[in-house]
């Protein structure tokens, strides 16, 4: 079932603060549900991109006054919520925290945020006492859709090669296995990225680099069964929705993740449902 809810007509000015790497893929092709749903968002109001990566926000001489609201997507504690907890007082502005995790909210965190955008249902009652907290997640379902074509991958997984991502896992899988995601620079040949990359290698485990959205839609409609086996703190919400709206069969998630086991078998959420909550969030505070 796609979730979907029309969006406010009311003419909002939105600034965007963020992080992508300069130099990283990324950094030039993100495409994921939220930047669809912000696509979705500018069709009708006015969004102000700032990448900390390499712009300081300050120095756009920006007029806080004409903007309602500072979108601010990171985790508790992560670069940019602690860019803007420094900046704050320079900042008179209502802001909102896309929660990008599942860390747990602070006391100064959640007194500095005016709304709170959170991903699962499992995350809600950590942020309940929250005054201005709304569901606000989705995937393009228009790009991920079901393909015909052969379902020639017997397992897939998806995500980046970093432990708490538990890749690693696949190798107990049998048939053609395959494991998506941005690559690890093979000259930092000590890292912990590369260690996972080289154990899926050496067990056979086809690699595949960074895809774009559709070429990642094309893989999920062949794959008979996908791997999620992150940590709680391993992200997977998005690659689980994905899987699911391209017909994926089977998921397999692990028992000691319940944020994910709580997005399984519930609705799969758009991208026009997450533009419809972040509005809605926003009409909340102005």
């Amino acid at each position: 079932m796609i979730m979907r809810e029309n969006s406010s007509q009311r003419k909002l000015n939105i600034i965007v603060l963020y992080f992508v790497p300069v130099g990283t893929i990324k950094y030039t092709k993100w495409v994921d549900g939220f930047t669809s749903a912000m696509s979705v968002i500018e069709e009708k109001h006015n969004v102000l991109w700032v990448n900390l990566s390499d712009t300081d926000l300050f120095k756009l001489e920006i007029k806080f006054e004409n903007f309602d609201v500072l979108f601010v997507k990171s985790n508790w504690g992560a670069r940019v919520d602690r860019y803007v907890r420094k900046h704050q007082k320079k900042m008179p502005i209502h802001k909102a925290l896309l929660i990008s995790g599942s860390k747990m909210p602070d006391k100064e965190g959640l007194e500095l945020y005016d709304l709170l955008y959170y991903e699962t249902t499992w995350y809600e009652k950590f942020i309940a006492q929250h005054k201005n907290a709304i569901h606000a997640f989705g995937i393009n379902a228009d790009i991920m859709q079901p393909i015909k074509t052969d379902k020639t991958i017997d397992w897939l997984t998806v995500g980046q090669f970093k432990p708490y991502k538990r890749m690693h896992k696949i190798i107990e899988k049998k048939g053609n296995r395959v494991a998506i995601g941005e690559l690890p620079e093979r000259w930092k040949f000590w890292s912990k990225e590369n260690r996972v990359y080289n154990r899926l290698v050496r067990a056979g485990v086809t690699i595949i680099g960074f895809l774009d959205y559709a070429e990642l839609s094309e893989h999920y409609s062949k794959s008979k069964n996908l791997l999620i086996a992150a940590t709680i703190d391993g992200g997977g919400e998005r690659a689980v929705l994905e899987a699911r709206s391209c017909g994926v069969r089977n998921i397999e998630i692990m028992k000691d993740n319940p944020k994910l086991q709580s997005i399984v078998d519930g609705p799969v959420y758009d991208h026009y449902y997450y533009a419809a909550q972040l509005v809605k969030g926003v009409n909340t505070l102005i």
